[in-house]
């Protein structure tokens, strides 16, 4: 029984093998921000004295631009894209009038590498997926910087999961996706030392076309 359960994995290799395709390609993708509650955060002195209010409005829709692979075997798949992603960051600051000299209005602008990597399943050009997406932050300007009692410990890496829904056309495909960061939008920004209490989460949705080769 061994030896036959044993043939039969190896012909469903063999199998799957000589029948996958891979492709490569090209895609570009908008991302659509989903508005989140309104955040504030204060930052004080050493006698509690309120140096100005930090609220959080937010972020741009994302624009990506890069390359995917497909790898099918069946009516299974692996797919992955490395996608240079660019979106910014609002935030308002009001003063109180303690020596800040920042107010108003300041914007984090960003520029990432996303990588999602999906497993799905395909028929009649149709094709479902999901599988985790990985962030690496390749550069940031950030306004926010001049503020008081403010430090920046963001991490150049983040990850998030992500649910695609897609229709080929041929050699041009489509996708539709969900996308959601694991970590708030607080993380890396600190206050007194103290990590900035966002608790509003990254999520997009994403609509992108592509060209496979």
């Amino acid at each position: 029984m061994k030896r036959i359960n044993t043939l039969v994995v190896l012909l469903v290799l063999i199998v799957g093998t000589v029948s996958a395709q891979t492709k490569f390609g090209i895609k570009t993708e908008l991302g659509l921000s989903q508005g989140a509650s309104t955040e504030k955060v204060y930052a004080t002195g050493e006698s509690d004295n309120v140096f100005y209010a930090l609220e959080s409005q937010g972020r741009s829709n994302a624009w990506s631009l890069g390359v995917s692979a497909r790898h099918t075997a069946s009516f299974i798949f692996l797919s992955t894209d490395v996608l240079f992603t660019k979106y910014s960051r609002d935030f308002n600051v009001k003063d109180f009038g303690l020596d800040n000299e920042i107010s108003g209005l300041v914007v984090q602008n960003s520029t990432q590498l996303d990588i999602p990597v999906k497993i799905g399943l395909t028929s009649n050009n149709f094709n479902i997926a999901v599988g985790p997406q990985f962030q690496y932050t390749l550069s940031k300007t950030d306004d926010l910087a001049g503020l008081a009692n403010f430090e920046d410990r963001s991490r150049k890496f983040s990850t998030g999961y992500n649910m695609t829904l897609g229709y080929d056309f041929g050699p041009i495909y489509t996708d539709f996706s969900f996308y959601k960061n694991f970590g708030g939008e607080g993380e890396g920004i600190y206050i007194n030392r103290e990590k900035a209490n966002f608790k509003n989460r990254n999520q997009q949705y994403k609509f992108a076309v592509g060209y496979h080769f």
